[in-house]
């Protein structure tokens, strides 16, 4: 990585349950960005290593327990940021992704 930052890898955390494979944990990506075909507008994509990670960044911000919470720390951590992205783990729990907490310290 160039300008003397870490590389780093995401991957989500499978497990064994018999002969079966279970996801315990997914990685999902949310990022805003600009709109390119209207600059007065953004696009937002929300992105998972499955399905259920894709589910879990799309709930951040549309989840009625959550969305203030999480707004108010995409307002407090990138404030008039154009652009910004975050990376987020989210537990599977009973096959089912929970919505992840932006204001939490992340679990070690």
């Amino acid at each position: 990585m160039e300008g003397g930052g870490q590389d780093s890898q995401f991957r989500p955390v499978l497990g064994k349950s018999g002969d079966q494979t279970i996801l315990r944990e997914d990685v999902a990506l949310f990022a805003r960005a600009v709109n390119p075909f209207n600059q007065e507008r953004t696009v937002t994509v929300c992105n998972g290593m499955y399905s259920r990670g894709t589910y879990g960044a799309v709930r951040t911000l549309t989840d009625a327990k959550f969305r203030n919470r999480n707004a108010g720390y995409l307002r407090a951590r990138f404030g008039d940021s154009a652009s910004y992205c975050i990376v987020t783990r989210l537990p599977i729990i009973n096959g089912a992704a929970v919505t992840p907490d932006w204001t939490r310290p992340p679990a070690n």
